[in-house]
């Protein structure tokens, strides 16, 4: 930043010298102009005054006052400087150039001192405007007084206008004399500037700079032993970069071997596992389409788990992968086209690193990594993959022998289920469960008969709760109870008085 805040600082110099000279030139000439302006006025307004005093004396005299007033008229219209023109003689205004009344305090603003001289004062209107006011005696002030206001816009806006041109032309030379200060001063800092620049670019962390040498003596001598030091310190950086990388290798794996091991050894099923240590070998490698396939314990079933879901293969898929991971003692990498298996996983993978799972010589799946042909895998990255399936491989057995059993539960369960509370799945029972299906849905009377214990209630209960009549109460009554007389009127109702004691209808 010392170039370029050297540059700033030159031509900041430079411009505030030529502004403030520029602006003091403008001011000294511009108040040069004025004065001179104002002289002219003054000068002109009396020569106005005394020529016109000497006109309307004659006039006054003879007591003519429509010539007077077309005097003073003719005066304003012929000169454009004339504010306003008035003649007062003993207190008794003659003749004006007012639209409207004239100011009394304009009459008494001002007075001749002479009778020989004008006298001239300077008045601001009510409204702002500025004028030069001069008294002038007619006829030695025995025909009255000529007021004469001369107003000083027309000198001002001529002042302001030379201020402009001036302006302008102070700053075509300030843009000349910055453009010509940038180049010369551009041309004796670039030597610096370009050491600057490679400085910066070693600051924000581009060590690998050429310095090249720029300019004679002391810059020239700078910019060599500046080359020299980066040359070596860029080396020992290499070489500290490349160790803090093995270190932090080491240190990734290691910790990550004994998260591996420790969480692995809490989980109780398959995918779990396998999706955990999918997520954990992501740490490790860069390539991130890893799947992990798991035989059974029979080898009838192939289980495939990825990031992308899970699936099980059977039937040949089986040998084929068998016999792909028995050709591997350790890792490989085999071409895409020849992995034996078509894993949408792997579509985009120019060839798949397989690492088999093994158990005392016994193959128990493995983990594929496809990698897209750019990977930056390491030796010691692979190793340390084997190194954690080594060490998941017991809870891998454990979790598919956990999942079988699971399984083989649930089966039983699914042979004891039946129908509605009814147990079995004979095909004797299939029958009787259709039956109930059919009958469910009917209003029809049922009759169920069977020996004592045989379920008789338990297929009433089925066909009350699959019928549209399942949200009403469902009555059960023990016909063992009842005599013949009162069954036939408890199971289908009786009438009023049609019998001792029928006090009511009931349906």
């Amino acid at each position: 930043m010392g170039p370029a805040s050297l540059r700033k600082k030159l031509t900041l110099i430079i411009t505030t010298i030529v502004i403030t000279s520029g602006i003091i030139i403008s001011l000294l000439v511009t108040q040069r102009y004025k004065n001179s302006m104002f002289l002219v006025a003054l000068a002109q307004a009396d020569n106005i005054a005394h020529s016109l005093a000497l006109d309307a004396a004659d006039i006054v005299l003879i007591n003519d006052r429509m010539a007077l007033q077309r005097l003073l008229e003719y005066q304003k219209k012929s000169n454009p400087t004339v504010g306003y023109l008035f003649i007062v003689n003993n207190n008794q205004l003659l003749a004006h150039t007012f639209d409207d009344k004239i100011p009394a305090d304009l009459i008494k603003a001002n007075q001749p001192r002479d009778k020989l001289k004008g006298h001239v004062q300077k008045i601001i209107s009510m409204t702002g405007d500025k004028y030069i006011d001069v008294a002038w005696p007619i006829f030695e002030g025995k025909a009255g007084v000529l007021r004469l206001g001369i107003s000083e816009k027309p000198y001002m806006d001529k002042a302001f206008s030379l201020w402009y041109q001036m302006s302008l032309i102070i700053i075509g030379l300030l843009i000349t004399s910055l453009f010509v200060a940038h180049l010369f001063i551009k041309r004796i800092t670039q030597p610096l500037q370009e050491l600057t620049r490679t400085v910066e670019k070693i600051d924000h962390g581009d060590a690998e700079v050429t310095i090249y040498q720029t300019g004679d003596g002391e810059v020239g001598l700078l910019s060599t032993s500046f080359s020299n030091m980066l040359r070596r310190i860029n080396a020992s950086t290499k070489k500290l970069k490349e160790k803090n990388i093995e270190l932090a290798r080491a240190y990734r794996q290691t910790r990550t071997s004994f998260e591996i091991a420790k969480e692995t050894g809490g989980l109780m099923r398959l995918d779990e596992i396998c999706i955990y240590l999918i997520q954990k070998l992501q740490d490790i490698v860069t390539c991130r389409q890893i799947v992990m396939l798991v035989f059974s314990t029979n080898r009838k079933t192939l289980f495939v788990h990825s990031e992308n879901g899970n699936f099980t293969l059977d039937g040949k898929n089986i040998e084929l992968f068998h016999s792909y991971l028995e050709d591997f003692q350790h890792h490989d990498f085999t071409e895409t086209k020849k992995f034996p298996l078509n894993l949408s996983d792997f579509h985009s993978a120019k060839r798949i690193a397989s690492f088999p799972l093994r158990h005392k010589e016994t193959i128990l799946g493995g983990i594929c990594i496809g990698c897209p042909g750019d990977c930056q895998c390491v030796s010691k990255e692979l190793d340390v993959i084997e190194l954690i399936l080594n060490q998941t491989t017991s809870s891998i057995i454990r979790a598919v022998s956990h999942g079988e059993e699971i399984s083989d539960l649930q089966g039983r369960t699914d042979l004891t289920k039946g129908f509605s509370g009814i147990l079995g799945k004979a095909p004797q029972m299939q029958v009787i469960y259709k039956l109930i299906k059919d009958v469910c849905i009917s209003d029809a009377t049922v009759l169920i008969q069977g020996e004592s214990g045989t379920g008789k209630e338990l297929v009433a209960r089925a066909i009350h709760d699959n019928s549209p009549r399942k949200d009403n109460p469902f009555i059960v009554i023990n016909c063992s109870a009842y005599p013949a007389t009162l069954l036939e009127s408890e199971l289908f109702g009786h009438e009023k008085g049609s019998f001792t004691g029928a006090d009511q209808r009931k349906a």
